[in-house]
């Protein structure tokens, strides 16, 4: 069961929109 590129785009937005929440949270720590 392949994915569609439409399937990986929208698991690489996923994945950038949690990493921008992981930063954003170490940044306000500091």
């Amino acid at each position: 069961d392949m994915d569609t590129p439409a399937d990986m785009c929208e698991r690489l937005h996923e994945d950038a929109e949690t990493l921008w929440q992981v930063m954003r949270d170490k940044l306000g720590e500091e």
